[in-house]
């Protein structure tokens, strides 16, 4: 019998867990579909996307490419060349593999990939996930043959063609969707109980989780470490410092990972969470229907993001600099003491990301290549 030959989808990360989660979340759902698919994932030496493809054993390929920064710096001056190395691995990569998609949602990697598979003409699909459209997507955009969205409003954030003048691109090209996902509380087979005895918790005391996405948040960090003993007095702590960045320190109740392997475990141990809000963690907990505080990060694209939770009112916003120990704690406690605020602010926030995002992702997808291949 003649073994089939397994057809590749390309997923352009960005480094960090952010821009990967979503697309590893609709390549999941291509994978129901067509058992045949595999997907390569994409990005530079030492991500976290290359961890993610050792954890669950996917294809993983390196990529050398420049970032190009919004203000002066002097590494700007070889983006034409880092750029140039990355657009000719793309195209190995693209002869090696023969990819029946590339999939992009805002890191840098992908610039390079998406030019060359328009080059060659493989479909081309980037996702949206932010407020405000990244740059990485603003320059890929008029290269894509489909981009999907978070938000409803993103949709006017994509010019028609080179992106020049005021002419929007047609509503067929920009589908809202939401954000893609791979933890869902109703598909979770792990209990409460099961959660705790994982992570060695106890029933005395709730469970607060941190965790500032993929390469952990130096911010966050530091707010837990600010009075460790005080936190811990009032609740029990999953942190997530991120790679490089744990620290050794020792306090009852405190239990310190650089890494999550089983982020959906801590997501159900925990009453309450405190994150980032990048696309990505703000998805996640609107599935998994728990509490959150929200730090975004200073001076970025996370403010806008903080910005929409905060008008929402579907999370509690504090600011880096103005916040302390005991600010944090003191509103763990109002949470901890008013389920009503509770419920209101779970309930908001999971309605704000549409469900089944993923299948909305793949589908969409999907019927456009079943389109353009019958024609």
């Amino acid at each position: 019998m003649n073994k089939i030959k397994p057809k590749y989808i390309f997923l352009a990360g960005g480094h960090s867990a952010g821009p990967i989660i979503p697309l590893l979340a609709v390549a999941e759902e291509w994978h129901k579909e067509h058992r045949t698919v595999r997907p390569v994932l994409l990005d530079t030496k030492s991500s976290v996307s290359e961890r993610i493809a050792k954890e669950e054993n996917l294809i993983f390929e390196r990529i050398v490419t420049g970032k190009l920064r919004r203000y002066w710096a002097w590494q700007n001056l070889f983006l034409p060349f880092l750029v140039l190395i990355g657009f000719l691995k793309s195209i190995y990569l693209i002869f090696r593999y023969r990819p029946i998609a590339v999939l992009g949602a805002g890191g840098f990697v992908q610039m390079p990939v998406v030019l060359a598979a328009w080059l060659f003409r493989v479909p081309r699909f980037i996702h949206q996930q932010d407020v405000d459209a990244t740059l990485s997507n603003s320059l890929c955009a008029p290269f894509a043959n489909l981009i999907t969205v978070t938000f409803e409003d993103s949709i006017r954030d994509f010019p028609q063609g080179s992106g020049l003048g005021d002419k929007y691109i047609s509503t067929h090209k920009v589908i809202w969707t939401g954000n893609p996902t791979r933890y869902k509380a109703e598909e979770s087979e792990t209990t409460k109980e099961a959660a705790l005895k994982k992570f060695q918790l106890h029933k005395d005391l709730p469970v607060l989780l941190v965790i500032g996405g993929g390469t952990g948040a130096v911010g966050l960090n530091n707010l837990v470490y600010q009075d460790l003993k005080a936190l811990t007095s009032v609740v029990q702590v999953i942190h997530a410092t991120g790679k490089g960045k744990l620290v050794q320190k020792r306090a009852t109740n405190y239990h310190p990972f650089e890494y999550l392997s089983d982020v959906q475990s801590a997501y159900v141990a925990a009453d309450i969470i405190l994150s980032r809000t990048g696309l990505g963690a703000m998805t996640s907990i609107a599935a998994v229907k728990k509490p959150a505080i929200f730090i975004p990060m200073p001076e970025s694209h996370q403010e806008k993001n903080a910005e929409l939770i905060y008008r929402l009112k579907a999370g509690i916003v504090l600011d880096q600099s103005e916040t302390s120990t005991q600010d944090l704690i003191s509103v763990i406690r109002q949470l901890l003491f008013d389920p009503e605020k509770v419920k209101q602010i779970t309930h908001n926030l999971n309605k704000l990301f549409p469900e089944n995002a993923s299948q909305k992702v793949y589908k969409a997808i999907s019927d456009y290549l079943e389109k353009h291949e019958s024609k």
